[in-house]
Formats: C-alpha cells, structure tokens, sequence
C-alpha cells in the first residue's frame, strides 16, 4: 500500500472512531467526579395577605442530621459527596422572611408577639447510578411553625422532583435544580391560605 493510501486508510478509521471515543470521554469523566458545597438562592414572590400590621420573629432550625446530601457517583463516591454549608437553613428562612416583609402585612423584630420558625426537615439528592443519561432525584421537606400565645400550628411541605439528564450535572446545573426545589417549596408556603390566615389573624 502507498503512504498516500496508508494515510487515506488512516483518516478513515480515525472518523469512524470518533464517536467511540466522545463516548469514552463522557464515561472517564463520570469515573471521578468532584465534590460540591451547594449555596441556596432562592427567589420567591410574595403574596399580598389582608391588610394587617402584624409584627413577627423568625427563626430557623435544621432538622437533619448531617449536612451530606448525597453524592455525585462514580467510582469513588465518598469522595465526591454533595454538602451544604453552615448557614444553609439560615438562608431558607431569610428567604421565607423576606417574602413576609413584602406582603405589606408584616413587620419583623427580634422580639415579637408572633414567633414562626422556618424548619429544614429533609433534603436528599439521590446518587446517579450511571453517568449518561442518569435519572436523578431531588427532594426536600420543611416545615413551618407558627406560635402566638399559647397557640401553635405547624404546615409542612415536601417536594420531589426527578429529573433525566443526559450525563451527571454539573456545578452550576446541580446549583440550579436545587434552587428550583426550595423556591418551589417556599413557594407553597408563600402561598398556603391556612399558614397566611394564622399570621395575619393575630
């Protein structure tokens, strides 16, 4: 065979090979995946409640027992687990807060008469079994307590959602599907009738 036809042979083989290896690509980077400390940015808007002058305190409390909510799979998962910091149901609740203030009804104080605790129960990511195309899951729950008096209600919410992607997300896409979550399960606080009557009853 000619160098001009061993090169044409070359060339050939190379093409058909490329996909091969895109795919290769894809599976070794899913063999080693990062670590991620997920933030929380949520945005929620606020819901207009009944003219009031309500005056309120709120707290927040994190259930769980670690701050680990799952991994990002592949080979060595311990070593590519997915946390949340220190302050992260510090932030749901600033969150929650602040759709408060901007309902018109309420105001908030250190010490107030109405005290509402914005508790995270629950928060799990479950671990992709493959690296492309993994179908993967995000759930939370929190809770919403509310004390006046002698009188305390609580409304919790829980959401799931799962999601199929087309390989193991990454930071930033992970980032976002978190957010999506907690402003959903803000939102359904925002937005509970029950919850909202309790506040501006008072």
């Amino acid at each position: 065979m000619s160098r001009k036809n061993q090169h044409r042979a070359f060339y050939y083989h190379l093409k058909k090979c490329l996909p091969l290896l895109a795919v290769c690509t894809v599976l070794l980077t899913g063999c080693a995946q990062s670590p991620q400390q997920l933030s929380l940015n949520p945005d929620v808007a606020a819901v207009a409640l009944a003219n009031a002058a309500v005056v309120a305190t709120v707290h927040s409390r994190d259930d769980r027992g670690t701050e680990t909510v799952g991994s990002r799979g592949g080979v060595y998962k311990q070593s590519s687990l997915i946390t949340t910091p220190d302050d992260f149901a510090q932030r749901l609740a600033d969150a929650y807060a602040t759709a408060l203030q901007q309902s018109g009804a309420v105001s908030l104080q250190a010490e107030a008469p109405l005290q509402i605790t914005v508790a995270l129960n629950k928060f799990a990511i479950s671990t992709p079994e493959r690296s492309v195309l993994p179908e993967i899951s995000y759930s939370a729950q929190i809770s919403i307590e509310a004390v006046r008096g002698g009188e305390k209600r609580t409304y919790r919410y829980s959401v799931t959602q799962t999601h199929k992607l087309p390989q193991v997300p990454s930071d930033s896409k992970n980032q976002a599907l978190v957010d999506d979550l907690f402003n959903e399960l803000l939102r359904r606080a925002v937005v509970d009738e029950g919850l909202n009557q309790f506040i501006v009853a008072g």
